[in-house]
């Protein structure tokens, strides 16, 4: 009986962690959004689930130079949601 209750706790333990990480598409987008500088413009979002608690999101655009970018990418670090900022490429 103790051995099935502390499997229950244990399994209500991951769901109550799976909500707490999950990161919607409204969240996602409304924090994209709201770092996202002026002269700044995306045009694609993709996201991809690793696992229950990764998800890799990649997204394109353009900007006016490369110190926007920077300040994109810096304000996405400082970000709660997004972890591992990297830019895969820039061209001018």
């Amino acid at each position: 009986m103790s051995k099935t209750r502390d499997e229950v706790k244990r399994k209500l333990g991951i769901i109550n962690q799976l909500k707490l990480n999950k990161v919607g598409p409204v969240r996602l987008l409304e924090e994209l959004s709201s770092k996202t500088p002026q002269k700044l413009w995306l045009q694609t979002i993709n996201e991809q689930t690793l696992d229950p608690f990764h998800h890799k999101i990649t997204v394109t655009g353009e900007a006016l130079n490369n110190e926007i970018i920077a300040e994109f990418m810096s304000k996405l670090d400082g970000s709660a949601i997004f972890q591992n900022v990297r830019l895969g490429a820039s061209r001018l």
